[in-house]
Formats: C-alpha cells, sequence, structure tokens
C-alpha cells in the first residue's frame, strides 16, 4: 500500500490534505485501478476473473 506521505510526494496538491482526507484520496485511486483492471480483463478475455490472465495458460506457467 502506498504511504500517505509517498502520496503527497507523487502529488504535490496534496500538500494541505488532512490524514483522513488523503487516506480517502488513496482509497478512491485504489478503487480505480482495480476497476480499470477489471475492464482490461473483460476486455481481453471476456471475464473479470479469467482462469488465465493476460492470455497466458497452463503450459505458459
Amino acid at each position: 500500500m502506498i504511504s500517505l506521505e509517498r502520496l503527497q510526494e507523487i502529488e504535490p496538491r496534496l500538500q494541505g490534505k488532512t490524514n483522513e482526507e488523503l487516506i480517502k484520496i488513496r482509497n478512491l485511486l485504489y478503487g480505480l485501478g482495480q476497476l480499470s483492471l477489471e475492464m482490461y480483463l473483460k476486455e481481453k478475455t471476456g471475464s473479470k476473473f479469467p482462469v488465465r490472465v493476460g492470455g497466458l495458460s497452463n503450459d505458459d506457467m
């Protein structure tokens, strides 16, 4: 999990935010990342939870 300090380093406009606000922002960013991954997997495989991720078969592992 990204630290609140690192989050502020990445985006300097967050410097004045409270820890509670930063936690909410971080949680929203993780949610956005999860949604993006699910949409990508669904587009590539037809399922949000594919058995084979990224087109790899069991023989590839």
